[in-house]
C-alpha cells in the first residue's frame, strides 16, 4: 500500500498509475479539454460511466483531478 503524504506522490508512483491505458487517456483528455461531464468523458473514451468514475476516483485521491 502506498503511503499518502498530503495527496502528493513521487514521479515513479505517478508513472505507475498512469501506465494503464484508461487512466492515461482520461488524464490526458482532462488536461486537454478541462472540466467535462462524466457522460462526455465516457463517450469520448468509449468506456462505461462506472469505469470512468472508478479511474477518476483514483486520480482524485492522489490529487491529479478534482471531481
Amino acid at each position: 500500500m502506498r503511503e499518502k503524504k498530503n495527496n502528493k506522490i513521487n514521479r515513479l508512483e505517478l508513472a505507475d498509475l498512469l501506465k494503464g491505458k484508461t487512466k492515461f487517456q482520461l488524464y490526458t483528455y482532462l488536461e486537454m479539454y478541462g472540466k467535462l461531464s462524466l457522460t462526455k468523458i465516457a463517450k469520448k473514451l468509449n468506456k462505461s460511466k462506472s469505469t470512468v468514475y472508478e479511474h477518476l476516483k483514483v486520480l482524485h485521491e492522489i490529487g491529479l483531478v478534482k471531481i
